[in-house]
This record gives structure tokens, sequence and C-alpha cells, in this order.
């Protein structure tokens, strides 16, 4: 598709999204509150390069028909409570874009280039990227996905081609342990 197509599908969504999903919650340094036993769950990074693997491992066992079948959940859980974070958001907006025939839909985390922690954390949704699409495989930055990529972010309001992420990142940069660093991770491609 084209990126005057992926951008149409884009806004589409992002639109369909905030409309069906118009709460969120945002915590001091994380946009998405962790809860257990109704108070806010303490969030430890990993430490070191053992534990980034046994996360990546714990991951890449689950497969794709269990990931598109979780996010699925997900998203209707968010539409049925009108709510939802970063995830949930990209969740309902990888949904819709694969029910209206969007191509190279992936659901993605925008992750720290230093630590490779998740920043803030944040998710986005991203429509016709090009590359890998090995689950959890570095994608690097968005300006390398192609010209007709298109970030989908309905967190933030913000629709945008791939290729102008800078501008847009501001915010997340600012959260990054190393500012600037910033990287992408594919958590699973929309079958």
């Amino acid at each position: 598709m084209s990126l005057d197509e992926n951008m149409k599908l884009g806004v589409d969504a992002a639109g369909y999204a905030r409309l069906k999903v118009p709460k969120s919650h945002n915590c001091k340094f994380t946009s998405s509150a962790i809860l257990l036993d109704k108070k806010p769950l303490k969030i430890h990074t990993v430490t070191g390069q053992s534990e980034i693997d046994q996360f990546v491992a714990m991951r890449q066992s689950i497969d794709a028909k269990t990931k598109w079948e979780w996010l699925c959940k997900m998203s209707d859980a968010a539409i049925k409570n009108g709510m939802g974070n970063c995830g949930e958001l990209a969740a309902v907006c990888v949904k819709y874009l694969k029910d209206k025939g969007g191509k190279n839909i992936d659901y993605v985390y925008v992750l720290d280039g230093t630590t490779m922690n998740e920043v803030v954390p944040h998710v986005i949704a991203v429509i016709g990227r090009k590359g890998t699409t090995e689950e959890d495989a570095d994608i690097g930055f968005p300006d390398s996905w192609g010209s007709e990529a298109v970030v989908c972010d309905s967190w933030d309001r913000v629709v945008y081609p791939a290729t102008q992420y800078d501008f847009y990142w501001t915010g997340l940069k600012k959260y990054s342990t190393s500012p600037g660093t910033l990287t992408c991770q594919l958590v699973f491609r929309a079958p």
C-alpha cells in the first residue's frame, strides 16, 4: 500500500481507538500502571544480559496464534471498558487495521537503546513496515522501515510517516537512560 493509503488507515485507526477507548491513566515515568491488589506494582527492570536473554526466550516461547489471541482479548477488553494505555490502544489499532485490510501491521515496543528496557514503557502500531518479521527483533529506528511505513500512536494521538519519527519522539527521548538512544522491538506482526 502507498504512504497516503497507510496514513489514511492510520488516522482512521487512531480515531477509532480513541473513540472506543477514551480514558487512560498515566503514572510518573510509566504510561501503564500495573496494579496488584489495587495498588501500583513497583516495576523493576532487568539488570544484565542474562536477564534480557531470559526475557526474550520467555516471549519467544509464545506462538504467533497465542499472541494474536492475547492482542484481540486486550483490544476487546479495552473497548468494553472504555479505557486503556498505549499497549491497549496499540492493540485496538492493530486489530482495526487488520480488519480493514492493512498490510504489514506490527505491534512494536519502543525501547531504550542502551539498556534495551522498555521506555516509559511505550507501544505503537506500525503499518507497512518493510524488513524482518522475526519476533523480538531489534528493528531499529522508524526511518529505516521504508517510505510507506506509518506510525500509529493513538496514545499520543498522532499518526505520521515513520521517516518523520524524530520530530515526534522528543518526549520519549527525555525518559531514556541515554537520551537519543531509542530503538524499537517487534513484538509480533498481525497474521
